[in-house]
């Protein structure tokens, strides 16, 4: 007789234990926070959370641009100006089923582009080991419109450093002196932008960009000095060594327009003769192999 009543009271608890178990609801709650990150970069964090019995396995991001990304904690560059609008699926499970919750909202994109300055250069020079390299762009790199000033917080400067024999790409963010470790990628070479996010106090954002490219992933570019700047005539150019490789140069005006190509000589110390140019100020570019690698400005009095 206890022998059955046992069974049956095992069977009873072995029942209302499944039956508890077909009742567990999977249920989630969706959230989420922005941030900012610059005039065309956002940082999303999904906050949603789980019921009881509900454990959250994957988020998913539509970014309303025709791509997507994945994790909890994304960020992502839009490429335009315009308002996205963007999607979060979280998904969920209990050991009965999954579920899932989808919420949208919007985002802004408004960049003016380049019609609030112009950044024309940044410098590298060797920094604290064999493959640090010291990024500097200073108040002489670059020209504000009136109106304009650089945002404040850890954002204001972004500097992306690609290196495609390595398959390195990333970003990273700092003020305008910067040490970039260039260990992983020290075959080189790096392309190096950087981007300055301005602000006009009407809730509009513009953002400055300049690539550099460098040879060699350690140590910098060598030295190339530009004088005398103002200059009248002729200007003097003088590299640390001897270029290894075929270079050019080419020579912008304030507003973009190239107005003329020199061939760089095999030395180290050459002079161009600007006598006949306006007064004003202009932009001389360094290529390599077709890459810039490095941009000056320079004064014609």
């Amino acid at each position: 007789m206890k022998k059955i009543i046992y069974l049956f009271l095992f069977f009873t608890c072995f029942a209302w234990s499944q039956a508890k178990d077909d009742i567990r609801p999977c249920t989630l709650t969706s959230g989420h926070s922005t941030n900012q990150i610059d005039c065309d970069s956002y940082q999303f964090t999904a906050t949603s959370t789980g019921g009881t019995y509900t454990n959250i396995i994957g988020y998913y991001w539509n970014f309303g641009d025709g791509t997507s990304g994945t994790g909890q904690t994304v960020s992502h560059n839009y490429n335009n100006n315009g308002t996205y609008t963007v999607i979060l699926t979280t998904i969920g499970k209990t050991n009965r089923g999954c579920c899932s919750t989808t919420e949208c909202f919007t985002v802004s994109v408004n960049c003016i582009g380049s019609d609030c300055g112009t950044l024309f250069n940044f410098s590298d020079v060797a920094g604290n080991g064999n493959c640090d390299v010291l990024l500097i762009v200073s108040t002489n790199d670059y020209i504000l419109d009136p109106g304009w000033t650089i945002i404040t917080g850890a954002n204001a400067y972004e500097w992306h450093l690609v290196n495609q024999n390595n398959n390195i790409d990333r970003y990273e963010y700092g003020g305008p002196s910067h040490f970039a470790d260039l260990t992983d990628g020290d075959i080189g070479p790096w392309t190096i932008t950087l981007k300055i996010t301005l602000e006009d106090g009407n809730g509009n954002f513009c953002a400055l960009e300049h690539t550099e490219t460098l040879m060699s992933g350690c140590g910098g570019n060598q030295k190339i000095i530009i004088h005398p700047n103002p200059v009248n005539d002729f200007i003097n150019v003088t590299y640390e060594k001897v270029p290894d490789n075929n270079q050019n140069m080419e020579i912008y005006d304030y507003s973009g327009l190239k107005i003329r190509d020199v061939l760089i000589p095999k030395s180290n110390d050459f002079s161009i003769d600007v006598s006949d140019l306006k007064s004003g100020i202009y932009f001389m570019k360094i290529f390599e192999n077709d890459q810039v690698i490095k941009t000056e400005k320079f004064i014609k009095e």
